[in-house]
């Protein structure tokens, strides 16, 4: 989902686990920004549904017009930060923790 030019913003839904955007009984979150080298929604799309399926994942969005193309993914405090890298690095592309 695109929106306001190049963002991709993505808010995990997956039934009965969510409301209001929080999944039920999992207050506390943490933010963690990733610098990229995606470059366009093709780029996007190759991570997208790896991204919405992890359940420590609250909400993602990906700033394309960013010169460093940050990743900022909200998650889960007990959430694994370096599994984002791994989605990124399996498919070809580099994910680097810019600021947790």
């Amino acid at each position: 989902m695109k929106t306001g030019g190049k963002q991709e913003t993505h808010t995990s839904k997956q039934e009965g686990k969510h409301s209001g955007g929080k999944k039920e009984g999992k207050a506390k979150t943490k933010t963690v920004k990733y610098k990229t080298n995606m470059k366009c929604s093709d780029c996007v799309d190759k991570v997208k549904s790896q991204l919405n399926d992890l359940d420590v994942i609250e909400a993602w969005s990906l700033d394309l017009e960013d010169p460093d193309r940050i990743l900022t993914v909200v998650m889960d405090e007990e959430g694994d930060i370096a599994v984002i890298e791994s989605i990124f690095t399996d498919a070809g592309y580099v994910a680097e923790i810019y600021e947790c």
